[in-house]
């Protein structure tokens, strides 16, 4: 069977291993306390063995930082036509 899962070297303990990580199952838990938890709901493993309940929070979370790398690549070509104009500028003298 083919798995979707993603594995990254975590280096936890001075030796890389390779661990899963952003895997997600489909659960129903329904002795659970939390009332959410009894209906169906996603499960997303954060890092092998380490979950999030809540799907939606992880999703508006990485979509947040996505967000972010995007502004900072903006800045960082902005940044770069700066130079390049800087650049053309010292050497049009």
């Amino acid at each position: 069977m083919e798995s979707d899962d993603v594995h990254v070297p975590i280096d936890a303990n001075g030796t890389p291993e390779s661990m899963r990580v952003l895997s997600s199952t489909l659960n129903v838990l329904p002795c659970a306390d939390l009332m959410a938890l009894r209906m169906l709901h996603m499960s997303v493993e954060a890092v092998q063995d380490e979950w999030i309940e809540g799907l939606a929070t992880v999703i508006s979370t990485l979509y947040e930082r996505v967000e972010r790398v995007e502004r900072v690549e903006r800045l960082r070509r902005a940044h770069s036509r700066l130079e390049f104009g800087r650049a053309a500028y010292r050497a049009a003298r």
